[in-house]
């Protein structure tokens, strides 16, 4: 099901950017460099990397993806502890065969390193070392992998220190799980002049009051249900913790998990579904290694397991939800368009040429097409050639119709072809808005210049999930005169 729905896939930006970066870093060790700014740590690029210089095809990034979601279906059927039934919520659901499959982002190789560290901790329990290893692995893929694999691992010394095991390899252990921890800090943390919006609105102050409305860190957890009711959400939440009633210090963990999430979400960064995945996976890792223990209370204390099994029901209803939030999901995808990418990449690549110039406004649509076709173009804010934007305060946040058409002008009088690729096709002036306080002014003098100097050779704009469309522009030839400033960068 994979692969059949990969095939009709429409890569969008946030998939091809990682790529992109992955492709153009000139060595593994320049990596954290070309990291500012992108909020992920390592790992995702350090793959891609590695698979794109052995393979050379953009293919290789549907490839690890798929690859990552058949290790955690495979961890699921064939060695977690778990009834099929559940397994297969898992698998089938949003956070496994769509967003951690088809979408191809590094959220399904966390998802796999936490599930193996689950298995290792259950059938090796004496390679401790290794059990940090791989959590500290898990946390270079995602922040919120990140920020879960420490609390496992916090969870882990506190464990060894009540049971009184081997101390000091769960030391050991925890310092090399603080080294990554810190070295994810290190590439994520935005620069001074980063344009990543984060949630700054909220009052520090009014924490305490969101303490028990975790629910404001899982927004839309609960897919067809109470749309943004944070309390509906916050009551299935907490009544999926019961589950641990036997397992005090991993409730306490859960518990602590849980307020980071909501905590992050408010202050920090909206979490959106693939980022509460990380915590859903996290219950899910707790929940294999103390499954024997937990199964073995519901059949010796009587009155408690009934609210274990409360938590179960919680849990599984979270699941299920999401079970029907990824059969939509995969239905849409393979029905429906989710970018107009792939259609406008197939076109890239049977027309234009490798030095045709091809400039884009709003500049970041492009990312996705070049999977298709793997070519630089022009980003005029930022007045160079690439496959990925920067989004920092050096970008010029207002821009033009009418200085597209002077820079596109400026290529073509050096006898290059020229192309402009706009997101929408303008009949009258305007001020265009989007990402990051970016402005485009569109005046009635250069829509004239336009369509006297330019033929619309193709459009594509049929999907409605995201503004990823493409009006392709084909600059007609002028009298070449001497090179431009932009031909020298």
């Amino acid at each position: 099901m994979a692969v059949y729905a990969i095939l009709h896939h429409e890569i969008w930006r946030d998939e091809m950017r990682a790529l992109s970066i992955a492709i153009q870093t000139p060595s593994f060790f320049q990596l954290p460099n070309y990291l500012v700014n992108e909020g992920h740590p390592i790992l995702w690029y350090f793959l891609l990397k590695l698979g794109y210089s052995i393979f050379h095809t953009t293919s290789i990034l549907p490839t690890l993806s798929l690859l990552f979601a058949v290790g955690v279906a495979s961890l699921l059927l064939f060695r977690s502890p778990f009834p099929l039934i559940f397994s297969g919520l898992i698998i089938f659901g949003n956070w496994g065969l769509y967003e951690y499959g088809i979408n191809c982002r590094n959220y399904g190789v966390a998802a796999y390193f936490m599930l193996l560290f689950a298995d290792f901790y259950t059938r090796k329990p004496d390679k401790v070392i290794l059990h940090f290893i791989l959590l500290a692995i898990a946390a270079q893929a995602n922040v919120y992998a990140a920020m879960m694999a420490m609390l496992l691992a916090s969870w882990m010394v506190f464990d060894t220190y009540f049971k009184g095991g081997n101390l000091k390899k769960s030391l050991l252990g925890f310092a090399i799980m603080i080294v990554s921890f810190l070295f994810v800090v290190y590439v994520t943390l935005p620069s001074s002049d980063s344009l990543v919006i984060t949630n700054d609105h909220q009052n520090y102050g009014h924490f305490l009051f969101n303490l028990l409305e975790v629910g404001n860190g899982f927004p839309e957890l609960i897919y067809g249900w109470f749309p943004g009711n944070y309390n509906f959400i916050s009551i299935i939440l907490w009544l999926s913790l019961l589950v641990f009633i036997p397992k005090p210090k991993v409730l306490i963990l859960l518990i602590i998990s849980l307020e980071v999430m909501s905590f992050f979400s408010l202050y920090f960064r909206m979490n959106f579904l693939q980022h509460q995945g990380m915590w859903i996976y996290t219950y899910i890792t707790l929940l294999w290694i103390n499954y024997k223990d937990i199964s073995g209370f519901w059949v010796s204390k009587i009155w408690f397991k009934y609210i274990s099994y409360s938590g179960v029901l919680a849990f599984s209803f979270i699941l299920y939800t999401n079970f029907i939030k990824g059969k939509d999901s995969y239905n849409y995808d393979l029905n429906g368009l989710r970018s107009d990418s792939k259609d406008a990449g197939k076109w890239f690549a049977s027309n234009i040429k490798p030095k045709d110039v091809v400039i884009s406004e709003p500049d970041y649509m492009m990312e996705s097409a070049v999977y298709y076709h793997y070519q630089p173009f022009y980003l005029p804010r930022e007045k160079v050639f690439n496959t990925y934007t920067h989004f920092t305060n050096a970008n010029a946040e207002v821009m033009s119709l009418k200085t597209l058409n002077h820079i596109a002008d400026s290529f073509s009088a050096t006898g290059k072809t020229t192309y402009l690729v706009l997101g929408k096709n303008f009949t009258r002036d305007t001020i265009y808005r989007y990402s990051y306080h970016k402005q485009y002014i569109v005046d009635s003098a250069s829509l004239a210049g336009l369509k006297t100097n330019y033929q619309l050779m193709d459009s594509f704009n049929n999907n409605w999930f995201c503004d990823e469309h493409y009006f392709i522009f084909k600059r007609k030839p002028i009298i070449a005169t001497k090179a431009p400033s932009h031909e020298k960068q």
